[in-house]
């Protein structure tokens, strides 16, 4: 997952256009409260990553860094399928020993084959 962040929007209007270059074509949007991944710079334009795996660019201005402490990056390998990026929240994976994760713009999506364990650091 290169150097990804984890980031938020930061714009009143509830969602960021996601375009394919600087000022160019917009390819999908990332709604208020949803996750996406960014490469921290500080140009005007950042690129991103939508957690339905769109890469593509967001003004720098609209994004809104997380604090990644309590968030896990995980890349799901599924056979037959390309690997998928995604965002897990640990104190989830500590409930009944089984984890919700952020897919896409859906709301939240069961995965019961992913047990819960304690970080050692």
């Amino acid at each position: 997952m290169e150097d990804y962040a984890i980031g938020v929007i930061n714009d009143p209007d509830g969602y960021v256009n996601v375009r394919a270059a600087d000022s160019g074509a917009v390819i999908d949007k990332v709604a208020k409260g949803v996750y996406f991944f960014y490469l921290p710079t500080k140009e005007a334009w950042t690129k991103v990553k939508t957690l339905r795996g769109i890469v593509g660019v967001m003004h720098t201005d609209r994004i809104k860094s997380v604090d990644e402490r309590e968030l896990l990056k995980l890349r799901i390998k599924e056979e037959g399928s390309a690997d998928r990026d995604t965002i897990c929240i640990y104190k989830d994976l500590a409930k009944e020993d089984t984890g919700q994760l952020l897919l896409g713009n859906e709301q939240q999506l069961l995965y019961p084959q992913i047990k819960a364990t304690r970080r050692t650091e």
